[in-house]
């Protein structure tokens, strides 16, 4: 049966989200378009996990909620272009397609050696990370080609028990998710477009 703890976290909630982490258990939580879910991304069995939960082609990968100290760690060196994009638009909807570090664990690659990273602005994320101190999956909390949810019940009607743990945050904005570029292209290309329109990115592609 799925756990749930009323946001905001006090100092027993955040004990235990961390053993949550800790023991690579999946976690649903809001963020600022829809639930999300994951937990702790250097987890194998935790990755695995959600694509089961998901019932989620193994052929599309999962995005991964950073702060930005960590991407040393998980991406190549980024360009002057790509930071420019990340000054702009970070924390906020925006995920980018970066090339991977070459010690990024196989598990978290995408196709042609890359990675999905996000810097979210939503307070329950930044608060994970903390928790954490590491990269979470960031996975919409539904069934594969179902609707996002932005509620917690939303999320328990397509997930049901499956859940270790879910953060009740409310309701979440919805309306769009997040737009994607891929930084690996010259110039940058619109993967995904969401809730930052295509014309306030044009300039920085």
């Amino acid at each position: 049966m799925t756990k749930i703890i009323p946001f905001p976290l006090d100092s027993s909630k955040k004990q235990q989200i961390r053993a949550c982490i800790e023991n690579g258990e999946s976690i649903a939580f809001p963020t600022e378009t829809f639930y999300a879910l994951g937990g702790n991304a250097f987890s194998e069995s935790l990755v695995e996990r959600i694509f089961e939960i998901k019932k989620r082609p193994r052929h599309k990968p999962l995005l991964l909620l950073i702060e930005p100290y960590l991407l040393p760690k998980l991406s190549a060196p980024l360009s002057a272009q790509i930071k420019n994009l990340m000054e702009q638009f970070w924390p906020g909807p925006l995920t980018l397609i970066l090339k991977a570090h070459p010690d990024i664990p196989h598990f978290l690659l995408g196709p042609q050696n890359t990675i999905a990273v996000r810097h979210s602005n939503s307070s329950i994320v930044q608060q994970l990370l903390s928790i954490g101190k590491c990269p979470f999956i960031g996975t919409s909390a539904n069934l594969s080609q179902a609707p996002e949810a932005t509620t917690p019940s939303g999320v328990l009607s397509q997930l049901n028990d499956m859940l270790d743990l879910l953060i009740d945050g409310g309701q979440t904005p919805g309306k769009n998710v997040s737009t994607i570029v891929d930084t690996n292209t010259s110039p940058f290309q619109i993967i995904r477009t969401g809730a930052i329109p295509e014309e306030q990115l044009k300039p920085y592609l």
